[in-house]
């Protein structure tokens, strides 16, 4: 049995797909075998992303030896939903701000995927969302009407959702929205249906990590506009 140190790293296509960099010594170090193994999956001429900030880390902390700190985009998203809840001291926007089910894809599966979707979805959806303090903001601060509060086409009173998107969509946060309908879809595979748990071609971590950057930067919007109005 042959052991090898072998170093990689994750790099970026400007098709946004995501390969493997393999430092070329270490293969020169593996048996005959082996390098042929690897040279079969080589890419030829590949086309590097210009906006690979993740593997920029993984050169100047592996090869420059510098001291680099990853952003926990999740760590940051639950931060800034604490942050959102600490506007009103009276209710909060969220009932709650932790889900010790939470954790980012391990595997690279589409079940991987949509069960942590699922998990962070019970605190970003509708369940966990205080009806009350959003039509309180609306009412109140906003000036919505009674009327506003009525489906147009059913008649019935607006779901939850349905009146947070009218914040949303008050502040020109539609992106936020948009991130969290595709956050609902995802999730959903995985409360409907039943993934079969294999490998996939699709980098589904960084799928996952980059949904979470956009609903941080976006909720961190909506924070800002919040303590405008709310202080």
């Amino acid at each position: 049995m042959t052991f090898s140190y072998l170093r990689y790293g994750k790099r970026q296509l400007s098709d946004r797909k995501v390969v493997i960099s393999v430092i070329v010594h270490d293969l020169s170090k593996l048996p005959v075998k082996e390098q042929q193994y690897w040279y079969s999956y080589e890419i030829d001429s590949p086309n590097f992303s210009s906006d690979d900030k993740d593997f920029e880390k993984f050169i100047r902390r592996d090869f420059g030896a510098e001291i680099v700190d990853d952003e926990d985009p999740m760590m940051l998203l639950l931060d800034e939903i604490h942050k959102i809840n600490q506007l009103d001291k009276k209710q909060p926007l969220f009932f709650k701000t932790e889900n010790p089910h939470l954790f980012p894809p391990i595997i690279n599966t589409k079940k991987g995927l949509s069960d942590a979707c699922s998990e962070l979805y019970k605190i970003l959806g509708p369940d966990n969302l205080n009806q009350g303090f959003v039509a309180q903001i609306l009412r109140k601060k906003l000036s919505f009407s009674d009327e506003d509060f009525i489906n147009e086409k059913s008649k019935k009173k607006k779901s939850k959702m349905e009146l947070f998107n009218m914040l949303l969509v008050y502040f020109q946060l539609n992106e936020l929205n948009e991130s969290l309908q595709e956050l609902k879809d995802l999730r959903i595979s995985a409360d409907h249906k039943i993934i079969n748990p294999e490998i996939s071609t699709d980098d589904n971590l960084q799928l996952f990590r980059t949904l979470v950057q956009k609903l941080y930067e976006n909720f961190r919007k909506l924070r800002i506009q919040l303590n405008k109005l709310l202080t």
